[in-house]
């Protein structure tokens, strides 16, 4: 075989395995929600029903570092609050799909899914009737609905 040959097809397995490989860049960034199946008590229903945004960022939030990512529920009406908690195990490369828990004791289960770069799944609570909501990347138009006041921007 020739050099030519041989480097042609070192290029094209080279390319074909980062094609399966996405980046930190793909899942950083903000979501709305596509469909909710929101079960449990009354209160566990509400909550999930008021989310509006889910957001994967780096900082930002209490008790998050700036190299940390954060995984941030935004619930309300038009002036959002937030609950950010840390996402551990999402490295700056990583292959999807991915899965995460947030928590995953025997009474409380909480997860978040990303299927592709643009869309994925958030679960969360009891074992036996868990609350799942399918999320897709956010456009602007999205975004523009609300307004979310981060830590320090008051």
């Amino acid at each position: 075989m020739s050099f030519k040959y041989l480097s042609l097809i070192a290029l094209t397995l080279s390319v074909l395995a980062c094609t399966n490989t996405k980046n930190e860049a793909d899942v950083v960034g903000v979501y709305k929600p596509s469909s909710k199946n929101c079960l449990g008590n009354s209160y566990e229903k509400s909550s999930c029903e008021e989310i509006k945004l889910i957001e994967i960022t780096k900082g930002n939030f209490y008790k998050i570092e700036d190299h940390e990512y954060a995984f941030v529920i935004w619930s309300g009406e038009s002036n959002l609050n937030y609950n950010a908690r840390k996402l551990d195990g999402l490295r700056s490369t990583t292959q999807l799909p991915l899965k995460l828990f947030i928590e995953n004791s025997e009474n409380f289960i909480e997860s978040v899914e990303f299927i592709s770069a643009k869309n994925g799944k958030y679960e969360f609570g009891n074992p036996s009737s868990l609350s799942t909501i399918n999320f897709v990347k956010a456009d602007l138009k999205d975004l523009n609905k609300y307004t979310k006041d981060y830590p320090g921007n008051n």
